[in-house]
């Protein structure tokens, strides 16, 4: 119970010195005290622009897979969800679909809103946690408040994009701020090991990326600290040995469900490959910092912000370096930790094909998150112009902070507007049940409740095949066409498959509606170009 309790603890005496009373009381110094109450409002300010940007939020069909997966569990009664094809990689059923989105979509009648509710509660809690991780590092509550700052005044476009999404690893995340807080402490014990590994076996089972960001890092760090250790006991690597035989049973597990549809990760060798995802790393780490920054490397021109940003980073960069040292003899696992995670992230990052664009730039978020935890643990250290280092940090947090500050001048459009008014004309048309492309598919079908159905698919040498990932099986084999006309919907109109299908296959009608084309056949022509749908 000892890793339990001291993790309690953690959270009570964080709460209790985080109460105004205690955060400014009056044995502080005055610059203490206006510095705790600087980092308390803009704490405030950005959790407030933050959930005004999640109900703004435009979904997109990989967000909406926490409301298709609940409702085929409770209202079409598939209590096991047999067939549902999810990714291998990350099913986030353990770390996102139970924990965050089960009640708030049952209760909410499967309502888009709740969706991004979810998103903000998760952005929420990960602050909560690891500013708790800060503060059980540092005993120092001003530390705990950079960090939380610094996290919740990321620029609006990064957090649109990879933080307030409702499955996208931030789940996880939450899961590895638990297991950080609890692995320091005596795991030991019965209990709380079987805690630490109950939970890292169903989130290595959720998302593939705690290997890169936590399992190797920490299992490295775990291995090295015990054999420099003098003199080696073979005791102090039994856990982190027992540890790495859970997650190879989760997945020697999970390539057993053939539900769970593999995609291919490859080694990259061609050098220009190679530098262009080293590029997107730095454009990625610019887009999580700062949004001047990013607009810099995508440009590579200069004004006043954007000098004044980056002096202000190489700055904060030459105090967390120079005073490395200091803060690795306070906190040795942490420091090492932190380096092997952004290491091995960012080998990944540009030797393997699972970067593809700017938008894979979720796989950094975690880094983020690690280094503005150094920067948080370096304030705590007492270092030399430490004024100096903290002018700096303030000036980052007020800039991000004021162009997020662009979100309060309204006039934003409702969100998926587009799809909503498809739905209405869908309705109008008495076209019921179609096909399309997934981005359309599932995000539609959900949007209106299933009033519209519309199922992923591929096409294909002028056929349509089922597209597995993110979907039942059930789906390609349900009867719902058989009553009346079945479409197909485009919105991408240089789909050059569907316009070859199309012109293979006449349809009866082609209506058009905003952005997009919808092609109709009567059932029976529609079924000769189904293929693999049985």
């Amino acid at each position: 119970m000892g890793s339990i309790s001291n993790i309690s603890s953690g959270f009570k005496k964080l709460i209790e010195d985080s109460r105004i009373s205690h955060i400014f009381r009056i044995n502080y110094l005055k610059n203490d005290q206006l510095l705790n109450w600087i980092l308390f409002f803009l704490i405030l300010y950005g959790l407030s622009l933050k959930f005004q940007l999640s109900l703004l939020h435009k979904l997109d069909s990989d967000d909406v897979s926490p409301g298709l997966v609940w409702k085929e569990f409770f209202v079409h009664g598939n209590s096991f969800l047999q067939g549902f094809y999810f990714p291998f990689a990350d099913p986030h059923v353990f770390s996102d679909l139970i924990p965050y989105h089960l009640l708030p979509q049952l209760f909410s009648g499967y309502s888009p809103v709740a969706l991004a509710l979810s998103a903000y509660i998760i952005f929420v809690v990960i602050i909560l946690i690891f500013s708790v991780l800060v503060y059980n590092m540092t005993k120092n509550i001003t530390s705990s408040l950079i960090f939380a700052s610094l996290l919740v005044n990321i620029p609006n476009f990064a957090a649109d994009n990879f933080f307030l999404r409702p499955e996208v690893h931030m789940g996880a995340i939450t899961f590895l701020g638990v297991l950080l807080l609890i692995y320091p402490q005596n795991t030991h014990g019965r209990l709380n090991a079987v805690l630490y590994l109950l939970i890292l076996a169903l989130i290595s089972f959720s998302d593939s990326l705690i290997l890169l960001w936590y399992f190797v890092p920490l299992f490295v760090t775990s291995t090295l600290l015990a054999l420099l250790n003098r003199p080696f006991e073979i005791r102090k690597m039994s856990f982190p040995i027992i540890s790495g035989i859970v997650v190879s049973l989760v997945y020697l597990v999970k390539g057993n469900i053939p539900t769970l549809i593999k995609y291919p990760i490859s080694l990259i060798t061609d050098k220009g490959l190679i530098f262009e995802n080293f590029l997107l790393l730095f454009k990625g780490i610019c887009l999580l910092y700062n949004h001047k920054l990013f607009e810099f490397s995508e440009t590579y021109k200069f004004n006043f912000l954007t000098i004044v940003i980056i002096l202000i980073t190489m700055g904060i960069i030459c105090f967390v370096f120079s005073n490395i040292s200091k803060t690795f003899s306070k906190n040795p696992v942490w420091c090492l930790f932190v380096i092997l995670s952004i290491t091995s992230i960012s080998i990944a990052y540009v030797f393997t094909s699972i970067t593809t664009n700017v938008y894979t730039t979720r796989y950094l978020t975690f880094p983020l998150m690690l280094g503005l935890s150094m920067v948080s643990l370096t304030y705590s250290q007492n270092i030399k112009f430490q004024k100096v280092y903290l002018f700096f940090i303030l000036s980052i947090i007020v800039i991000n902070a004021g162009s997020n500050a662009e979100l309060l001048k309204g006039g934003y459009e409702q969100p998926n507007r587009e799809q909503y008014e498809l739905i209405g004309y869908l309705k109008e048309s008495n076209l019921i049940f179609g096909y399309g492309d997934y981005w359309d598919a599932n995000l539609i079908t959900y949007l209106s409740n299933e009033e519209i159905v519309i199922r992923p698919v591929i096409f294909n040498d002028a056929k349509i095949t089922p597209f597995k990932w993110l979907s039942f099986k059930k789906w390609f084999t349900e009867q719902g066409m058989n009553d009346g006309d079945v479409f197909v919907v485009q919105s991408n109109f240089q789909n050059e498959e569907i316009e070859y299908l199309v012109n293979k296959n006449p349809p009866k009608k082609i209506l058009k509606f905003g952005n997009y084309k919808i092609y109709v056949w009567n059932v029976p022509e529609f079924k000769k170009m189904m293929e693999d749908f049985d």
